[in-house]
């Protein structure tokens, strides 16, 4: 059994969906959990109607909630569903929208919105994004049997940053779960989204749903976790940033999880311990190129692990340029070329971290993308 997420990236183009069917083909039968996130901008748009409806702006709400309508009804079309799955789907989305819209009449009424009444409607977009995929794989005849996360995932009752309970979740898993694996079976899960001992629906914390695919298949003992994503593995640096990446093909927990404190996207702190318990190995592999670059996270260490640089945003106009995997005299000569390479570079800041191999300049983010370009072309190549 293996455990395969598809993230909202993917889910944005009628592309990506047929590509997840043909990955699924792709397994010869064997039995797998698919963990969806909400479609492309879907998440980012529910922010938006929250906040236009706590500020009263009920216009605003409802231009985000149209948004959202067309964002899923073009979904529908170019997917090209017809017959039973479009009139489900259509009536599905018809019943959200009206129960989401009563939601954010009552924030506008109140001008209040709980952090439960938000994971309420944070939770919308994978709710649907499930169904969809359910239904378009029915419609491409492949067995698909959809299962609500809030059924299964037991968490915390911190609401926008719950935490999986696992002892639980793992009881749900296998009672829920596990004997809908059979061959070929494709059980469809929703990522992001769990339920609180009382009850409540919970959302776990921003790019989640990679937590949720190693927590089942932890739970289910999968043979693999694979997070689907827009892009070819691990890279050297941000391939949306710099277009001379490298691949690194290989990572330790450690090493993912370092990497992922720095902020590397692709990979999330909490997304490791759950795999890295079970010792069940973590792929990150592209949708769009599924025979191309990928890289294996597992409990192999390594002692020639490739540099990589992280880029972060911080705000106010500074942004953070992270060196991985570098040695500090390696790291201290590619700072002395950075410096005798920019003279405008103005006030900076440097913060070493030795026991992690890791190098911090933070710097106005006008500069940021040439220093970044400076310390790949250095380290990385």
């Amino acid at each position: 059994m293996v455990v395969c997420k598809f993230g909202g990236a993917v889910l944005a183009t009628p592309g990506g969906f047929q590509n997840m069917a043909s990955i699924l083909r792709g397994l010869g039968g064997e039995p797998v959990v698919v963990v969806v996130s909400a479609l492309g901008p879907t998440t980012r748009l529910l922010d938006r109607a929250i906040e236009a409806s706590r500020q009263g702006d009920t216009e605003g709400a409802r231009a985000a909630v149209a948004e959202l309508v067309q964002v899923h009804t073009v979904c529908f079309d170019t997917l090209g569903l017809n017959g039973a799955s479009e009139t489900a789907l259509r009536t599905l989305l018809a019943e959200q929208v009206d129960a989401l819209q009563r939601v954010l009449h009552g924030i506008a009424t109140t001008r209040q919105c709980t952090d439960r009444v938000r994971d309420r409607v944070l939770s919308w977009g994978e709710h649907v994004a499930r169904e969809i995929t359910v239904q378009w794989f029915r419609s491409i005849l492949l067995p698909a049997i959809s299962v609500p996360a809030r059924s299964v995932l037991v968490t915390s009752d911190v609401h926008g940053a719950a935490q999986p309970l696992l002892e639980a979740t793992t009881r749900h898993a296998i009672e829920i779960i596990a004997p809908l694996l059979t061959p070929s079976a494709i059980v469809v899960v929703e990522g992001f989204v769990g339920q609180s001992t009382s009850g409540d629906i919970t959302t776990m914390g921003r790019e989640s749903s990679n937590l949720t695919a190693t927590v089942l298949g932890a739970a289910l003992g999968a043979r693999m976790i694979t997070i689907y994503t827009d892009v070819e593995g691990v890279q050297s640096a941000d391939p949306h940033v710099l277009s001379n990446t490298v691949a690194r093909p290989h990572l330790s927990y450690g090493e993912a999880r370092n990497a992922a404190d720095s902020g590397m996207k692709l990979l999330y702190p909490t997304m490791m311990e759950p795999a890295e318990s079970a010792g069940i190995p973590i792929c990150i592999a592209s949708a769009f190129a599924p025979d191309g670059s990928v890289t294996i996270i597992d409990a192999h260490h390594t002692d020639d692990t490739k540099p990589m640089v992280v880029h972060v945003d911080l705000g106010n106009g500074l942004s953070r340029c992270s060196t991985l995997n570098v040695d500090p005299a390696v790291w201290l000569s590619a700072i002395h070329s950075m410096l005798s390479t920019f003279h405008d570079l103005g006030t900076f800041d440097v913060i070493t971290h030795h026991a992690l191999r890791r190098a911090d300049v933070i710097v106005a983010t006008t500069h940021a993308v040439h220093v970044i370009e400076h310390l790949h072309s250095t380290l990385c190549q």
